[in-house]
């Protein structure tokens, strides 16, 4: 525990520089970029189950774009959500049909009368995407790790080459 608090506590000051609390900073830095890391990997999951559920009903241009509720993604939350505030993540790979067809099915609710389709542009990437493995928490979880190390070895390399430096 004596560890953690000393490497909150790293200052520049302490080496003979300026009063800067790195430690402070970099746990910041570290705890945005794991933030950051979530949400991208939630974003990520998303456009995959999207993708994966529209290659494997074949919707690959407007006339065999299908409605959520087909897809069979009516019920996940992550992909409703993500079409509903129109993440650039997942609009990268899927586009939405004309109205015609998907305004006689439904009114009622938007998201699910909507059809969409496989971008044509994206075909490519959309298959590049799937055949990688799918996102999962323990692959999020991975990366926090991975980020924290990374702030505790700096943080740790900090007393040694702070006064070489400075």
């Amino acid at each position: 525990m004596q560890y953690i608090k000393e490497l909150l506590n790293l200052n520049l000051k302490d080496f003979g520089g300026a009063d800067l609390p790195i430690g402070l900073i970099l746990l910041c830095a570290a705890v945005g970029m794991i933030i950051a890391t979530v949400m991208i990997q939630i974003s990520s999951a998303a456009a995959y189950r999207a993708v994966k559920a529209l290659t494997r009903h074949k919707c690959t241009d407007p006339e065999s774009a299908q409605t959520l509720k087909k897809l069979g993604l009516a019920g996940d939350r992550l992909v409703c959500f993500a079409i509903k505030r129109k993440s650039p993540m997942l609009l990268r790979y899927i586009s939405e049909a004309a109205e015609g067809e998907a305004a006689e099915e439904s009114t009622a609710n938007e998201e699910s009368a909507a059809r969409f389709y496989l971008t044509p542009e994206m075909q490519d990437r959309a298959k590049e995407l799937l055949s990688r493995s799918d996102i999962t928490v323990l692959h999020t979880v991975l990366y926090c790790v991975i980020l924290l190390a990374l702030f505790f070895g700096i943080a740790a390399l900090i007393p040694i080459v702070a006064p070489l430096v400075l």
